[in-house]
């Protein structure tokens, strides 16, 4: 997040400042008119997202792991899976049916609205380490271990296909612990049965973190260039397009990232040699 921060919200107010109404949302055009120092910290440290909206699951990721951190402590030499998975399902009936709800004078409260208001997609993080905890994608391994590759494959596709289906047109965000570990193994099978995605999809997971945290700063803020993305009025050359310069800006953050890396090791051996 931060080394992404720290080279595209310069970029953003260095050049594409004042751009003038180019959509329809007018926050979207001037949000980099004006900097201000008190934006820039909260911005820095997750507490606003004026800079970029879509950077919104940063504080919700910090809180996940806080949160995360203690459900782990408390089940930590303890064996059992359905008082955890129904942790889990109880958690998640409080943050979305319960908390949301409740008097607004606790939400004055910053643990409160932050914890108990926060994101429901927190709750995901619990069901990720139930299932590791648990070892729950080999048992489903083993269930499928008498199946051929083809069949495997088949139900693989299947199950990606209907898990998109019925989250998009059926469930809501609550279901999201049962869905998302449904998807994510039929990926998963889908990539070992079929054996040549791993190497792409595994450079494109390098980067998936850096691509998400850019791509919106060119199909939104970035002017120039969302209007000539958008300007070939075709949904898939603008998906590649939008690709391309979201992977070619992660390989360029690492490798600037690398480089300051290098040079701050070069410094500090000039520094130590100096020093004897």
């Amino acid at each position: 997040y931060w080394k992404v921060f720290l080279i595209f919200v310069p970029i953003a107010f260095l050049f594409f400042s004042n751009q003038g109404q180019y959509c329809a949302d007018e926050l979207i055009c001037s949000r980099y008119d004006a900097w201000a120092k008190e934006d820039f910290v909260e911005n820095f440290f997750g507490l606003a997202r004026t800079y970029n909206s879509e950077w919104w699951f940063f504080k919700s990721y910090l809180l996940a792991l806080f949160q995360g951190y203690i459900f782990i402590e408390i089940f930590k030499n303890r064996k059992m899976l359905y008082v955890e998975l129904g942790t889990v399902i109880l958690w998640s009936i409080l943050l979305i049916g319960v908390f949301p709800g409740k008097s607004q004078l606790l939400w004055n409260n910053a643990w409160y609205n932050e914890i108990c208001r926060g994101s429901e997609f927190v709750v995901l993080l619990f069901a990720g380490i139930v299932f590791a905890k648990y070892d729950i994608f080999e048992a489903w391994k083993t269930y499928l271990g008498n199946l051929k590759k083809a069949e495997t494959i088949i139900l693989s596709v299947l199950g990606i296909g209907l898990s998109i289906y019925v989250r998009q047109f059926f469930l809501k965000v609550e279901w999201d612990i049962v869905i998302a570990p449904v998807f994510i193994f039929a990926c998963y099978m889908f990539i070992e049965e079929t054996g040549f995605l791993k190497r792409p999809l595994g450079f494109l997971g390098t980067h998936s973190t850096n691509m998400w945290l850019v791509h919106t700063f060119f199909c939104f803020y970035f002017g120039t260039v969302a209007k000539f993305i958008y300007g070939f009025n075709n949904a898939v050359i603008a998906y590649i397009i939008l690709f391309v310069l979201s992977l070619g800006s992660s390989i360029l953050v690492d490798l600037i990232w690398k480089g300051i890396g290098k040079g701050y090791l070069f410094l500090g051996t000039c520094f130590t040699r100096r020093s004897k």
